[in-house]
Order: C-alpha cells, then structure tokens, then sequence
C-alpha cells in the first residue's frame, strides 16, 4: 500500500522576515507621558469650569425670562390679550400676547418671538 499523497503548496518565502527584530520600549518616556497628559488635563478642566459658568449665566438670565413669560401668563388681571413691552436682541416691541409655546411666544398679530431672543419683558399698564 504505498499510495502517493498529494503535494502541499508551500510558496518560496524570498524576502528577510523582520518583524521580531523591532522592539519598542516605553519605560523612560512613561514619566514625560504621565506629566504631559497631567498637565493637559488640568488645561481642560480649566476650560469646562468656563464654559460651565458661562452656560450657567445663560441658563439663569434664560431661567428668569421665562418664570417672568410665566408669571405674566398667570396674573389674574388679563387673561387674554395682555399688553406687553418685549425688548429682544435685535428691537423693542410693545405689543399683546395672545399664547405661547416651548420656544415662542405668539402676539396678537400673529407673530412669533423666539423666548431664546427676549432680554427684557414687562406687562405694560399704559395700554390697558
């Protein structure tokens, strides 16, 4: 029974293998790594504490315009048609309100002021 086997592909290898020979070590730069992402890290907390604080300044100057929006929409003097004077970014609008929603506040001549916009509002009482 000597049944020949069929021959195995085996390609001719031509080139040097060399991927033992290279070695990276870490061990003296592990102490420049730890100073520099230390220190990076104290620059980014840096910036989110600005940030925080200014974000905040927004959410509390936002906060009181809409606990103002909501006041005003609660007085038992007007409910509907409550003559107010708006001041936005952009103008100053002496105007009444008629409803409002999550972003906007809608007039009685159908017009839609972003909340977001609103630095100033007051009820006005010469328009009563």
């Amino acid at each position: 029974m000597k049944n020949k086997l069929p021959k195995v592909f085996a390609n001719n290898i031509t080139k040097k293998i060399e991927n033992n020979e290279k070695i990276y070590t870490s061990i003296n730069k592990q102490k420049e790594i730890k100073q520099t992402t230390h220190i990076l890290k104290e620059k980014s907390e840096k910036q989110e504490e600005k940030e925080k604080t200014k974000k905040n300044k927004q959410n509390n100057q936002q906060e009181t315009i809409t606990q103002k929006i909501n006041k005003i929409m609660n007085t038992k003097e007007y409910i509907y048609k409550i003559p107010v004077k708006i001041t936005t970014k952009s103008k100053e609008i002496s105007t009444k309100i008629i409803g409002k929603n999550k972003k906007n506040l809608i007039t009685i001549n159908n017009e839609l002021i972003k909340i977001e916009d609103i630095i100033r509002i007051e009820i006005n009482k010469d328009e009563q």
